[in-house]
């Protein structure tokens, strides 16, 4: 017989001598890792859906900009300024939310094909207020990425204004045929300056799709932390057996 055969039976008829420690160790483990899982605090966690946008250019060309890139949104909203903001609004204390905002883009988006994705503003906290905290990020990074559409929109709405006035000028005068032909350009232009409006505001314009609510999400499986509490309380157990064995035949000597 080896002498590694040796030392595993003595290890083994330690452990058989003295089982009821790692038995004990066992189940002292899981009570101390169901009482923890009991102990634990409560996470909450707040969802904003957010489209970015499609800024084009009045020939239809994409335009590269803040919402064109999914990373801005992130560093917008992981800036210092932005979760103050959203702290004051949420009434959070100050750096409550350092570590705990996320953006991330949904899935399915093909970035190859010029597709703009959706993104998830995501904040976790102790309290339901995290759902405000991620709707005023949301509106925050939406306010950042839609300055260009924004301008298109309020050029767009002066135009159609003006045209508006111009148009009903040309009514009040006599259906003569240069008069006519000035209304008909009129509403020509008027009907593209309306359908630009609606594109900018629908398409290329941020906005959030949906607003965050707060769930609440378990921080730590139950399950777990009893597995692997019984899991170290065996071990400890098994540890006693042999140095208890250890410590008789040190005696013996």
């Amino acid at each position: 017989m080896s002498e590694q055969e040796v030392d595993l039976r003595s290890y083994w008829s330690a452990v058989a001598a003295r089982w009821w420690l790692p038995v004990a160790g066992l189940l002292a483990g899981a009570a101390i890792g169901y009482a923890l899982s009991l102990g634990g605090s409560d996470v909450w966690r707040g969802e904003a859906l957010v489209y970015l946008g499609q800024p084009v250019t009045p020939a239809g060309a994409q335009v590269q900009s803040l919402s064109t890139n999914p990373a801005a949104a992130r560093e917008i909203a992981a800036s210092g300024a932005a979760q103050r903001r959203a702290e004051r609004t949420a009434e959070l204390p100050r750096g409550e939310l350092a570590g705990k905002v996320s953006v991330a883009a949904v899935s399915g988006n093909l970035s190859r094909l010029g597709q703009n994705p959706l993104v998830r503003v995501r904040v976790e906290g102790g309290t339901r207020r995290v759902a405000q905290a991620a709707n005023a990020l949301s509106r925050t990074v939406v306010a950042r990425v839609s300055e260009y559409p924004a301008e298109k929109i309020r050029t767009l709405t002066a135009a159609i204004e003006t045209l508006e006035a111009d148009l009903a000028e040309a009514r009040g005068r006599p259906a003569e045929t240069e008069v006519l032909l000035w209304r008909a350009e009129l509403n020509e232009q008027l009907l593209a300056a309306r359908l630009n409006l609606n594109q900018a505001e629908q398409v290329e314009s941020a906005r959030v799709v949906e607003d965050a609510v707060a769930r609440k999400v378990t921080a730590q499986s139950r399950r777990n932390q009893i597995v692997v509490g019984a899991l170290l309380g065996l071990l400890l157990g098994l540890a006693a057996a042999l140095a208890w064995e250890s410590a008789l035949a040190l005696r013996r000597r």
